[in-house]
């Protein structure tokens, strides 16, 4: 006769076997929905529909009028600063620099580069993000650059604008977008594009690959990433591809600025390298991404003689 022990030690194996496949079972569904999820939230949270602060000219004691522009391509009204070049008549037609958004920024986002343009001659449009117009998702540059289409159409009527010499300024998201924009409107004349990707999915793939360290880890966050941008945006994240089109833009000049500590450094390479000789890439020794003026006494010097020189061409 089976003492009680006994009679329960198979039942307890059972129990201990059952225990054992649960957290198994329930491990290997964490290690799939952790970073599926982490790369859905990384994607939904770039691409937010949350309009970012912009710049107030006033505060720089610039002379500007605020403006509502049409966007009829998506059907909005876009506010706007149109920035006066110092020391210049307003009925002279005037070389212009648009301000690119950078990605769900408010206008003029970047104001303190772009200050260098207005005390050297040029004006500067600045539009707000297609982001703050709509409260749509930010794509990250890809409508943002076909929003362009709109301003230019809206410099085309102004008399105080030289339609024949405008460029455009963008730094991260809004650099890839103005190489997007530059590929697309041949009226652009010269791009200067700051610390932008070359190829997002690429960046995503090249940024997450210490995950696949971690079993399926890295593939399964990617393709997160790419379901969340989809179902954000409602398009592929293979869109977000600069360097696919950026030749086009030749034999219109482009500068690239990079900090020598920017993530994206060996992408900017690439577009150098796609670019041809009519693009040249400006790595400032120490800067990050973003911090170009601070570690560039002649940052001011350097963007106005390009857009000069890329302005005055034939």
């Amino acid at each position: 006769m089976m003492t009680p022990s006994a009679a329960d030690a198979p039942r307890s194996s059972i129990r201990v076997g059952f225990v054992v496949r649960g957290v198994l079972f329930a491990s290997i569904i964490l290690s799939v929905t952790l970073p599926f999820i982490m790369g859905f939230v990384f994607a939904a949270t770039l691409t937010a529909p949350i309009c970012g602060g912009g710049a107030d000219p006033a505060r720089y004691d610039l002379t500007f009028d605020s403006l509502t522009v049409p966007a009829p391509s998506f059907n909005a009204d876009v506010r706007a600063y149109f920035i006066y070049a110092d020391n210049v008549s307003r009925d002279v037609p005037t070389p212009t620099i648009i301000a690119m958004p950078t990605g769900a920024q408010g206008r003029a986002d970047r104001l303190h580069e772009l200050i260098a343009f207005t005390r050297a001659g040029y004006h500067v449009f600045a539009p707000e993000s297609q982001t703050c117009a709509t409260a749509s998702p930010n794509t990250l540059g890809y409508r943002e650059a076909a929003m362009m289409g709109d301003m230019l159409a809206y410099l085309n009527t102004r008399p105080d604008v030289d339609a024949n010499k405008l460029g455009i300024h963008g730094f991260s998201a809004g650099g890839a977008a103005a190489i997007l924009a530059a590929a697309r409107y041949p009226q652009i004349r010269a791009v200067i594009a700051q610390g932008g990707y070359h190829d997002f999915h690429d960046e995503v793939t090249t940024n997450t690959r210490g995950y696949d360290r971690l079993l399926w880890f890295g593939d399964v966050f990617r393709f997160g990433a790419e379901i969340g941008y989809r179902l954000t945006t409602g398009l592929e994240m293979r869109v977000l591809n600069p360097v696919s089109v950026i030749a086009s833009i030749a034999p219109r000049p482009i500068l690239l600025i990079y900090g020598s500590r920017e993530p994206g450094l060996r992408g900017a390479q690439i577009q150098r390298a796609a670019a041809g000789d009519t693009a040249e890439l400006w790595v400032i020794e120490g800067a990050g991404h973003g911090n170009y003026t601070a570690y560039a006494p002649n940052y001011a010097q350097r963007v106005v003689a390009f857009m000069d020189a890329g302005l005055s061409a034939p």
